[in-house]
């Protein structure tokens, strides 16, 4: 079964060093450098929870709430939980706490030309939108 708590301070090391191994690589390739002050001034503010399976961590997934929506910040998985059915363990426990809190709409987005767009169009995502190197997805609900 998969756990998510909140972040806690001393487990934000941690946090960044996935993200930069999970993301170092595709924003190269798009042409931008990963900048780790950006990361952590971004990322800080918002709700984030860590991901455990048997008291493994896994990863952590980063959100910002508002009256009617979330917005998906990044969901960040270890090699061994990516691919596995943990990534829709935990979006399941995110349309639960949108149930609760109210919000009708999920947006995220990803890189144009991520896997991650098929399987969120799977997930009856619709593509609302292009900035960049990125593509905006959202979900009724």
């Amino acid at each position: 079964m998969v756990e998510l708590r909140p972040t806690q301070q001393d487990e934000y090391v941690r946090v960044f060093q996935l993200m930069r191994e999970n993301m170092e690589g595709p924003l190269r390739e798009q042409g931008v450098l990963w900048d780790q002050a950006w990361a952590e001034k971004n990322y800080a503010s918002n709700d984030n929870y860590c991901v455990f399976v048997a008291s493994r961590w896994l990863g952590f997934i980063s959100l910002e709430w508002g009256c009617s929506s979330v917005f998906v910040h990044t969901l960040q998985l270890t090699k061994f939980a990516q691919g596995s059915v943990y990534g829709y363990r935990i979006y399941e426990w995110l349309l639960q706490q949108a149930d609760v809190r109210g919000v009708t709409v999920v947006r995220c987005k990803t890189f144009r030309d991520s896997p991650l767009v098929g399987l969120y169009q799977k997930l009856d995502f619709s593509v609302v939108g292009m900035e960049g190197i990125l593509v905006a997805l959202e979900k009724h609900i």
